[in-house]
């Protein structure tokens, strides 16, 4: 038996910001996994298994046709990626980068910022936009520390 219960726009907004903070901690738990890897450091039983399930997700995630023309069809989780890639590795400036994101995920620039945690003045909303720089310095570290 299903009950429709109205949800109100604090909840919801309350049920994105934890989503987007979980993703953050999955994101971080995934990277540390990878820099193990990457530095042939010893995995435990529990960090072999999500390195295979990651893998796993991962191919089963590529489409099996090519997506439709002008569609986009990325997984809400590469936003972050492609915003640092954009910024980073390109050398755009945030709104220019913003403008771009919005248009390959066929969203707004404000539904971008907000994914991103740019905007809002609560301290949930700076806690976001501190670990998001947060990644982009330690994403900075291991590229350069990949060229050298």
């Amino acid at each position: 038996m299903k009950i429709n219960v109205p949800i109100t726009e604090a909840d919801r907004k309350a049920a994105e910001e934890e989503y987007a903070l979980d993703a953050l901690a999955r994101a971080k738990t995934l990277c540390e996994l990878a820099q193990k890897i990457e530095n042939s450091e010893q995995l435990n039983e529990w960090e072999r298994k999500v390195a295979g399930g990651s893998l796993r997700a991962a191919a089963k995630a590529i489409p099996d046709q090519n997506p439709q023309i002008g569609k986009s069809h990325k997984l809400p989780g590469d936003l972050l990626i492609h915003f640092i890639i954009k910024t980073k590795d390109q050398g755009m400036k945030k709104t220019p980068a913003i403008d771009a994101l919005a248009e390959e995920y066929d969203a707004s620039p404000q539904a971008v910022k907000k994914a991103l945690g740019l905007i809002g003045k609560d301290a949930k909303a700076k806690k976001r936009k501190a670990e998001l720089d947060h990644w982009i310095a330690i994403r900075n570290e291991a590229t350069l520390n990949k060229t050298t």
